[in-house]
């Protein structure tokens, strides 16, 4: 039974502490994230907002560009279409994106919901962003992604 020991006290799947990572890519490179993306068509994140009902609970391949990511750990983004944005959480939070993932195209696949969020929640986005709780809406389009994929514009 004392070989057993070390797979009990072993870390759990969750990291408890992240440190925060930063890419140097070439322009071609693509960053890969989570699972495998299908090959599903692309949509745009503009198609999804007008419509985000349209699309709940559907695994959706959906295309835009990062303007905004967790600056702590990664541990979500904003993807911008042309004319409205997206938060983007990880699934099961079990990866995360690259701390300055900025100004990239990105595909992201997962499910579309409407969020509305706590008063705390939108706290804590604040102080991951740096920016003042007023700049932080009350209800947003969040996707929850389970694979993404990240390139140099």
């Amino acid at each position: 039974y004392l070989f057993l020991l070390p797979f009990l006290a072993s870390p759990t799947s969750q990291p408890t502490q992240v440190k925060s990572v930063k890419i140097a890519t070439q322009k071609s490179s693509v960053i890969k994230r989570g699972a495998s993306l299908s090959k599903k068509e692309a949509i745009s994140l503009d198609a999804v907002a007008a419509d985000p009902e349209k699309y709940a609970d559907q695994i959706l391949m959906i295309k835009g560009k990062t303007s905004s990511v967790c600056t702590k750990k990664g541990c979500w983004m904003t993807l911008k279409g042309k004319r409205m944005s997206a938060r983007v959480t990880f699934k099961d939070y079990s990866f995360f994106v690259p701390t300055d993932a900025i100004n990239m195209n990105a595909k992201v696949e997962g499910t579309v919901q409407v969020k509305v969020m706590s008063e705390a929640e939108r706290k804590h986005l604040a102080e991951d962003e740096k920016v003042d709780v007023s700049k932080v809406p009350k209800v947003e389009l969040r996707i929850i992604a389970h694979g993404v994929e990240l390139w140099k514009v």
